[in-house]
């Protein structure tokens, strides 16, 4: 089979395209990582904030790594990273301030957690005070109109086949986790919804190119990633008595 000029081009455009898919993922990856390392650079030379895990062992950081990475890829893939116009217009020099409020964010939510009167965590060990359960409901608020103008402006512009697939795809990942809160809870045991791991469900959100999605890409985002870096990625459910069961194992 004679390979035709037309067809050799379609080959290499195809095979640039392939190669330009990674090298967005791996772009993509690279922030996250920048924005993680700030934060691990924070907590380990300036203990920010003053509740950091500053000591964690090289198995323990390449665990969060790791961790870091499988959620960046998913992330990725539900921004459609991968997708050439948007990586084009998200990492345009015009975008300058994506990448501000990304890096700023995560050190301005650490500033926020030192304030005694705002430290608090959604776990089952926590109690809230009513300071704490008032500011809980504002930012809910806030949360709720962002996504409803994010979803609205999707369902008015985008075809229905593809307002479906982007409300059920995200859903469904929230709808896996409640379905996992409920057997923890009806089992009696330990929750901890860490600040990392609701950052990243806001961002699979915003995926698209108006101001509030990329706002929120860029916040949620280094939200995400300071998390994990000052705190590590944690699991959000484990069992009641596991460390007394591996106490009785050992």
């Amino acid at each position: 089979m004679t390979l035709t000029y037309s067809s050799f081009l379609k080959q290499y455009r195809d095979h640039k395209n392939y190669t330009n898919r990674y090298l967005q993922i791996l772009s993509w990856s690279l922030l996250l990582l920048s924005g993680w390392g700030l934060s691990k650079i924070l907590c380990k030379k300036a203990q920010f904030p003053s509740d950091c895990s500053s000591n964690s062992t090289y198995l323990e950081t390449m665990d969060d790594i790791q961790n870091l990475l499988m959620y960046g890829f998913i992330q990725g893939f539900f921004i459609n990273i991968i997708d050439k116009n948007y990586f084009s217009y998200l990492f345009h020099r015009k975008r300058w301030w994506f990448f501000l409020l990304f890096f700023i964010s995560g050190p301005i939510f650490a500033l926020i957690g030192n304030n005694k009167k705002m430290g608090s965590s959604l776990s089952s060990s926590s109690s809230l005070t009513s300071f704490q359960i008032t500011v809980y409901v504002i930012l809910g608020i806030v949360l709720f109109s962002l996504l409803s103008f994010i979803i609205y402006h999707k369902y008015k512009r985008y075809p229905k086949n593809y307002f479906l697939t982007y409300i059920v795809s995200r859903f469904s990942i929230i709808f896996f986790f409640l379905i996992y809160f409920i057997i923890i809870s009806v089992k009696k045991d330990n929750f901890h919804f860490h600040h990392y791991f609701l950052a990243w469900v806001l961002s699979l959100f915003a995926d698209g190119q108006d101001i509030v999605s990329i706002g929120l890409l860029a916040i949620s985002s280094g939200i995400f990633v300071q998390g994990i870096g000052s705190y590590g990625a944690d699991p959000l459910f484990t069992e009641k008595y596991n460390y007394q069961y591996k106490l009785i194992k050992t």
